[in-house]
Formats: C-alpha cells, sequence, structure tokens
C-alpha cells in the first residue's frame, strides 16, 4: 500500500488524478487530498507518506517556491510536481531543487503517473541506500583519522615513475607541514630526512618496489616536530607488476628518548 498526499487546488484536476491511479494495476495506493501548501504542511506533520504529488500553483504559494518550501521541511520525502504550465525550464528547476518528476498535467494518464511514481518511489530508496553508504564511509573515516591521531600514525602512497604522493592527514602533522600548502612530493617527504638517510629511504621504497617484500625502517628526522619515525612499507602488485609501495610512517620519538 502506497500512501500518496496529493496536493492541487483544482478540484477538476484532482478527480481525474485520483481516478487514474485507482485504475492502475501496478500497486495499490491510498489517496489522500489538500487544496493548499498550508494543509499540505500540516498533514505531513501528523502523517505518513511515501510520495507526494504537487501542484505548484496553489492559493497560498505560487511556482517553484511551492517545491522549495516543501523540500526544506520535508527533505527525505519523494516529490512528483505537477502543473498545466507547458514550459521545460520549471521542470528541469524543480528536478534541480530536489523533485523525483516533473509532469505536464495534460500528458496525465494512468500509465504515465504509475511509472512515474514507481520510478520516484524506486530512486528515493536508492538515493536513501548511497546517503547511508556516503554517511557510513565518513564515520569510518573519521574514526580512522582519529585512530591515526592518537597513534600519532599516517599513511602514504607511492607510485613508481609519479613525483605526487598520497600523504593521510597524520604525515602532513608528524612533518610539520600543513594541508593545502605543500604538494606531497616524493621530494618533500624525503626533505625531511638527514641526505644520507633519505638516500637510504628511496633505496629501499626501490628495494621493495622491485623485490616484492616488506621492509621497514628506523630514522631521525632533521625537522619539524617529530625528531624520530618509523617507516614501514610494503609493495603492491597490479597485474603481476609492482608499481605501487604502501607504507606507514609512526612518531617513535618517545620511545627513542627513552631507550
Amino acid at each position: 500500500m502506497i500512501n500518496i498526499l496529493l496536493v492541487e487546488d483544482n478540484p477538476g484536476d484532482a478527480l481525474l488524478i485520483q481516478e487514474y491511479l485507482t485504475d492502475t494495476n501496478e500497486f495499490t495506493c491510498e489517496i489522500s487530498h489538500v487544496d493548499s501548501l498550508g494543509k499540505a504542511i500540516n498533514t505531513l506533520e501528523s502523517n505518513t507518506y511515501e510520495i507526494v504529488l504537487l501542484d505548484l500553483f496553489l492559493p497560498d504559494s505560487q511556482g517553484l517556491v511551492t517545491c522549495m518550501t516543501l523540500l526544506d521541511k520535508f527533505s527525505d520525502l519523494p516529490i512528483i510536481v505537477l502543473t498545466g504550465l507547458d514550459d521545460d525550464d520549471v521542470g528541469k528547476w524543480a528536478s534541480k531543487m530536489g523533485a523525483q518528476d516533473f509532469l505536464f498535467k495534460n500528458d496525465l494518464n494512468t500509465d504515465l503517473l504509475t511509472r512515474s511514481i514507481t520510478y520516484a518511489l524506486e530512486r528515493h530508496q536508492q538515493n536513501r541506500k548511497i546517503k547511508s553508504i556516503a554517511y557510513d564511509l565518513s564515520v569510518m573515516k573519521r574514526r580512522l583519522e582519529e585512530g591515526q591521531e592518537l597513534a600519532r600514525l599516517g599513511t602514504w602512497e607511492y607510485e613508481q615513475g609519479k613525483e605526487i604522493m598520497y600523504w593521510s592527514d597524520e604525515v602532513y602533522v608528524l612533518f610539520g607541514y600543513k594541508k593545502g600548502k605543500i604538494i606531497p612530493t616524493i621530494d618533500q617527504f624525503l626533505s625531511r630526512f638527514s641526505t644520507e638517510s633519505a638516500a637510504q629511504l628511496k633505496d629501499h621504497i626501490a628495494q621493495s618496489m622491485q623485490e616484492g617484500f616488506e621492509l621497514s625502517m628506523d630514522l631521525p628526522t632533521v625537522s619539524g616536530p617529530t625528531a624520530w619515525v618509523n617507516l614501514k612499507m610494503k609493495p603492491k602488485t597490479i597485474k603481476n607488476e609492482t608499481h605501487l609501495v604502501l607504507g606507514i610512517v609512526q612518531d617513535i620519538t618517545a620511545h627513542k628518548t627513552k631507550s
């Protein structure tokens, strides 16, 4: 059962739309009808609906602001906009605002309304899943960043033949850089070590890439807030070829000072 709220001030149009929906064989629905935006808002605040069919031109609201007002108050509710105006631009703007579909009243029939409602509900469900996944990923990213901050540990990647590396936020912190102020290149990475240590690290990266095994080393830094770091790296093989080294860098200054 699909609960539909029809917001339409023209009694003839409202009756015709309800008849179209009654004739469909694709789903069963219960239709509530109101004739103004104010009544629609009051009804939505006290009842649950799966979808809204919204006329843009109502006694208390005219044009796209009708759609905008309803979406602002009920952002998670799929809305299909209805209008008697033969204006594609209005439909495009309504879609940009967040409406699931836009239908001209003169084109309405049972099949068109049925398809529009079905697809709108499917798209809305997919959008909710995507938003849920995006939220879960953002939570995981935040927890990872917080964990790296607590452990004073950053992650990095270096791809053979490319100057720019990937650094996690904590790498910038450990090396005393501000994210966005520098480009994370291999030269910037190596510059935090003495000439001898940088050469040794560069050899280790190349060795890890060529021979395909993990390496670990402790190195003193020459600048930045961290005096000693531990670097671990391992190659990542793609299609039997190694072009990428994944690594971590961790602040071990306290450990080195104690020993």
